[in-house]
C-alpha cells in the first residue's frame, strides 16, 4: 500500500503535467506488481473526477470523510 497526493498548482493545470506524472506512477506501479489503483476525491470537485475518469478510473465506492473535514469522497479504482 501506498499513500500520497496529487497537487497541481493552479496554473498548471491543463498543461499535461498531470497526466505525465500519472502516467510515470502507473507504469511504474504496474512494474512493481500493484495490481490496482485507488484515489479519492473530494464528491464536489469535478474537473478532478472528470480527470480521473478521463483517465480510466471508476467509481467504486463513497466515503465520509472525518467530522473534522466534512462532506464525501468519491474513491475511483482502476486494475493495472
Amino acid at each position: 500500500m501506498m499513500r500520497g497526493m496529487l497537487l497541481l498548482d493552479p496554473a498548471s493545470r491543463g498543461t499535461g503535467i498531470g497526466s505525465e506524472v500519472l502516467g510515470s506512477l502507473l507504469r511504474l506501479w504496474r512494474a512493481r506488481g500493484f495490481a490496482c489503483v485507488r484515489v479519492g476525491v473530494a464528491a464536489g470537485c469535478e474537473r478532478a473526477l472528470g480527470f480521473w475518469r478521463s483517465r480510466g478510473f471508476a467509481e467504486s465506492e463513497r466515503v465520509e470523510r472525518a467530522r473534522t473535514a466534512g462532506g464525501e469522497i468519491v474513491v475511483l479504482t482502476r486494475e493495472l
